[in-house]
C-alpha cells in the first residue's frame, strides 16, 4: 500500500464528481514499480490501483 500524492494533487479543487475523478485517477501508481508474479503482471497491478483509486474516492464522496 501506498499514498499516491500524484492523484491527491490532481483531486485538490476538483467536482469530484464522477466524470472528473477518472481523469485525476488515470495516472495511480505511475512512476511506482508494482510485483509482478505468476499471478499478475506489472501493467495488470497498475490498472487495479486505477480502479480502486476510483472506487474509493466515489466511496468516500458518497458517504461525506
Amino acid at each position: 500500500a501506498f499514498r499516491d500524492t500524484g492523484v491527491e494533487g490532481a483531486l485538490a479543487g476538483a467536482s469530484l464528481d464522477e466524470e472528473s475523478v477518472g481523469p485525476a485517477v488515470a495516472g495511480a501508481a505511475d512512476g511506482k514499480e508494482l510485483l509482478e508474479d505468476s499471478f499478475a503482471g506489472e501493467d495488470y497491478r497498475r490498472q487495479l490501483a486505477r480502479v480502486y483509486a476510483r472506487r474509493a474516492v466515489l466511496a468516500a464522496v458518497a458517504n461525506a
